[in-house]
């Protein structure tokens, strides 16, 4: 059983999405993966050191959305098109990762379909 994201209405210039087009299903492993982020990192105080269970849990938890392809068109169109990164200077978030080498994806783009 999966438990969905709740997300509002997405509007960038003629681009829309409603809430359930959004929705990622979460398995059970997702769900605990989730429990290991912080999500609002200003909240709380991390060292280098605590960082790294965070960061394993985000690259575990994205390995495992795209290897199930349960990222919905939408949302992998905000990642991988320029029109969605304001201030990107015609890049998007994913060019931009892979420009900075921040990014372990493939150059040839994300492993999505």
């Amino acid at each position: 059983m999966s438990h969905p994201l709740k997300v509002k209405m997405v509007r960038r210039w003629d681009m829309r999405a409603n809430a359930s087009d959004l929705e990622i299903g979460l398995t059970e492993r997702e769900k605990v993966l989730v429990s290991h982020i912080d999500f609002n990192p200003s909240a709380t105080s991390h060292d280098a050191d605590s960082w790294r269970p965070i960061a394993d849990a985000m690259e575990e938890l994205m390995c495992s959305l795209l290897e199930r392809n349960a990222i919905p068109e939408p949302r992998r169109r905000f990642f991988e098109d320029p029109a969605y990164s304001i201030g990107g200077r015609g890049l998007s978030r994913f060019q931009v990762f892979q420009s900075n080498g921040t990014c372990a994806l493939p150059s040839s783009g994300m492993a999505i379909s």
